[in-house]
């Protein structure tokens, strides 16, 4: 399927260069990306990825059993 948007190609890309070798066999749903933009030295508290519609809907926390973070900076040189 043709990717709909930058996300959708990257998460496409990651698939078929990592993941696809690694969930052989492993029953999963899908994927999910979301993007988040930071002031210089602001970021995200401590967290852990889970399903969070599992947890408001059902109580259940549900984690993915692959996951990754890409950061992409601009004039910063990936600072």
């Amino acid at each position: 399927e043709e990717a709909r948007g930058i996300g959708e190609a990257c998460c496409q890309l990651l698939f078929r260069s990592v993941f696809s070798a690694l969930l052989q066999g492993v029953a999963w749903e899908g994927a999910e990306y979301w993007t988040q933009v930071y002031a210089a030295g602001k970021g995200l508290d401590f967290h852990f990825d889970k399903d969070e519609h599992a947890l408001a809907e059902k109580g259940e926390m549900r984690h993915p059993i692959l996951s990754t973070v890409v950061y992409l900076c601009g004039s910063e040189g990936g600072r």
